[in-house]
């Protein structure tokens, strides 16, 4: 896996954190950090699969 990949999950990670931290208690869209995590885990789990498909280009 790339430094650029991991560097944008840690800034989407980031972002996430200050719309939830300006968010007011009982704001009706709270952001789900389990799920937003998750979500870039998977995503960086299916990267790394397709990295190391043969032929896949990496």
């Amino acid at each position: 896996m790339s430094i650029q990949a991991i560097d944008g999950v840690l800034k989407q990670l980031q972002v996430t954190s200050l719309q939830a931290s300006n968010r007011s208690s009982e704001a009706p869209n709270q952001i789900d950090f389990g799920a937003t995590m998750k979500a870039a885990l998977d995503k960086i789990s299916e990267t790394q699969t397709t990295g190391r498909t043969p032929g896949a280009g990496f």
